[in-house]
This record gives C-alpha cells, sequence and structure tokens, in this order.
C-alpha cells in the first residue's frame, strides 16, 4: 500500500470536530480564510450566542453555497429549530437563503414552529414570506402556528388583503391573530369594520383583541366601547384587554371609568394589574385625576382583595406601594384615610397600612399588629 493511499484513508477516518468547541474567534478567523466548513460548525453549536454569530458570517458567502450549510443548521438532532440561527437570518432579503428557509418551515413535524416562524417574519426575503403566509392559509396545519404566522408577517402592507381573508377563517384562535394584524394597519378604513365585527365575537379571543386593535384605530372614539366591556364582559381576558386599552391615556374621561373599575369588585388578579398598571402610567392631564383614584382606591382593595397575606408578595398588584412610589407627595393624606378604616380589613390589611402609615408620620407608638401566617400543607 502506498504511502499516498494510507494518508487518504487516515484522512477519511478523522473525525469530524465537535461543533460545541466553535468559538467566535474561530469563526473569524474561518471567515478571512473563506473556510465556510469551520462557519457551519458554529451554526450547530448549543450555544446559541456561537449560532447567531456563525450565522450572521454565513451570509457573507455567495448564498448557493452557503444554502446547503443553512439547511443542516436550522434545526438539530431532535428536529428543533436552533433559535440563533434564526435571530442570525434577521434581515436577509436573498431568496436563494429564503428558499431553504421556506422548505424547513412548512414541514410541520419540526419542533418549536411557532418560535421560527415569529422571528422568520423579520426574513425579508420574498420566499420566506410567501412560506409564512402558505402556513397561515393551512386549515390543515395547527391553529397556533398558522396564528404565529399571521402575527409574523401581518404587520406587512402587502400582506394586507391575504391576511384580510382570513378573517373568515372559521377557526378563533387563527380569526383572533388576525384582528390583532389588523389594528396595525390604522390606515386602512376596512381593517376597522372588521375590527368593529370582532367586538361582539362569542369568542373571547377574538373579542380581546378586537379591543386592543379598535383603540389603536379609534383612538378616543374607543372609550365608550372600552368601557362598557371592562364593566360588563364576562370573560377576564376581555376585560384585561380593555382595561389596557386605557394605558398611557391623556383622558380625564377615561380616567372617570378606570377609577369606577377600580371600585368595584374584580376577582380576576390580571385584570387589578391591569388597573394599577393603567392608572400609574396616565399621562398629561389625566395624570393627576389617575393618581386620586388610586389613593381614593386602598380602602376598597385592603377590604376587598387582602386576606390571608401581604400585599408585597405580590407587587404588581400593591396598590399601597404604587401610590407610594408615583404619588409620594400624597401619601400621608392616602394612608391616613385608609388608616382610618383599618377595623373594616383582616388583620394583614390592617398591618400593611399602618406599617406604611407609622413610616410616613414617623410616630414609633403607632400599632402594628402581628399576624397569624396560614398553616403550610
Amino acid at each position: 500500500m502506498t504511502a499516498w493511499l494510507m494518508a487518504v484513508m487516515v484522512a477519511c477516518t478523522v473525525p469530524e470536530r465537535d461543533p460545541n468547541t466553535v468559538t467566535e474567534d474561530d469563526v473569524r478567523d474561518a471567515l478571512v480564510k473563506q473556510d465556510i466548513k469551520t462557519v457551519c460548525l458554529g451554526l450547530r453549536s448549543a450555544d446559541e450566542s456561537i449560532q447567531q454569530f456563525a450565522t450572521e458570517q454565513l451570509r457573507v458567502f455567495d448564498p448557493e453555497k452557503a444554502a446547503p450549510c443553512l439547511k443542516e443548521g436550522l434545526v438539530n438532532e431532535q428536529k428543533a429549530f436552533r433559535e440563533g440561527v434564526l435571530i442570525g437570518l434577521k434581515g436577509e432579503k436573498r431568496n436563494a437563503l429564503g428558499r431553504v428557509v421556506a422548505e424547513v418551515i412548512k414541514e410541520s413535524s419540526n419542533k418549536g414552529r411557532e418560535m421560527a416562524i415569529l422571528k422568520l417574519g423579520e426574513v425579508t426575503a420574498p420566499a420566506v414570506n410567501a412560506a409564512i403566509l402558505a402556513v397561515a392559509q393551512n386549515t390543515s396545519d395547527t391553529p397556533s402556528v398558522r396564528a404565529a404566522s399571521i402575527r409574523a408577517i401581518g404587520g406587512y402592507k402587502d400582506n394586507f388583503d391575504d391576511v384580510s381573508e382570513l378573517f373568515e377563517d372559521g377557526n378563533p384562535e387563527v380569526k383572533a391573530a388576525v384582528v390583532e394584524m389588523l389594528g396595525l394597519h390604522t390606515e386602512e378604513k376596512s381593517a376597522r369594520s372588521l375590527i368593529k365585527e370582532g367586538l361582539t365575537h362569542e369568542d373571547e379571543g377574538v373579542r380581546a383583541a378586537a379591543m386592543t386593535a379598535y383603540r389603536a384605530h379609534a383612538g378616543d372614539r374607543a372609550e365608550e366601547t372600552l368601557c362598557k366591556a371592562m364593566m360588563e364582559d364576562t370573560s377576564p381576558v376581555v376585560r384585561e384587554a380593555s382595561v389596557r386599552g386605557f394605558r398611557k391615556t391623556k383622558s380625564v374621561s377615561a380616567i372617570r371609568c378606570l377609577r369606577k373599575r377600580a371600585m368595584e369588585l374584580e376577582e380576576n388578579r390580571e385584570v387589578r394589574v391591569a388597573i394599577l398598571d393603567s392608572l400609574k402610567m396616565a399621562q398629561g392631564v389625566a395624570e393627576k385625576p389617575a393618581f386620586a383614584a388610586m389613593c381614593d382606591a386602598i380602602p376598597f382593595w385592603l377590604r376587598s382583595y387582602v386576606t390571608d397575606k401581604l400585599p408585597e408578595e405580590d407587587p404588581e398588584t400593591d396598590i399601597v406601594k404604587m401610590q407610594n412610589d408615583y404619588d409620594h407627595e400624597n401619601s400621608e393624606k392616602c394612608f391616613a384615610k385608609a388608616y382610618a378604616q383599618k377595623k373594616n380589613y383582616t388583620c394583614h390589611g390592617h398591618k400593611y397600612i399602618a406599617w406604611f402609615y407609622k413610616q410616613m408620620i414617623s410616630d414609633e407608638n403607632l400599632y402594628v399588629p402581628e399576624c397569624e401566617e396560614p398553616e403550610v400543607e
């Protein structure tokens, strides 16, 4: 056997380098040497930052040479999408790489398609857009994947007509995604008519999406609709969306509605979070009445929602601390009024407002009760 043949045989038995040993420096060096093989190995690293960096460098190579590498790197051995590779493709416009992605994204057996499709919405290659639209239109595909597809490309003006047609889809999850995206097309009058139709849809997800979209289109003219929904709709999902429609409002009338909502019992935690968030984020002339509403609601919230634990254990619904953080100059007055109603609270409610009021007035003699903690089963 000749020395040449032995060398060839040895070379053929050398194992491929472990992709997890590839570093960013390796990828940089490979780019200088035009060593596409090492760059390709970086796509298959377990480190998402390496995946992303290697993918960004791969795009420097001729697309025809890079395409096979991209196809191998998009999904791992478990057929799950590599997120770093998807991020690294952001802004890619060329169909030579886009066609690779389009082929892989349609494969229903691949895992993590919702995440992948949403990431690929930022890949502007026409082939990718067409593939994602095809998934959205495929009634045999999973509704959540179809909805993700609509969200990925539905905001692009060129897709408006195709997305609008999907409003007639029978699946509520898909319809809700369509309505959500129509909310982005504020210059399209036909979008508003579909959104208004969604306001009274039987599915809560569609109604919630319509509340948000209608606010985007109608602005302050949506106040009456939002206010009615947050007070009367039986779905907490819709009530939350309606309340969040007033986030960053500059309207005093919107604050009057939020004030009324804050003073009525709300069993759902997420809606309560939304109420406080919208009040604290009021702007302009609406800020002062919003803070006043928060102050006046403290006794009701302590009486209604504080039972066997302190509000600080759920900071997003802690109206006492939130008032103090956002309108501190009026806290002493607010806490005094709330403290005066201490007999109406549980021990925990009494303890919490007493502790805050004690710090505010610097009175060491103010009584702060000790409360029994619930037994842990």
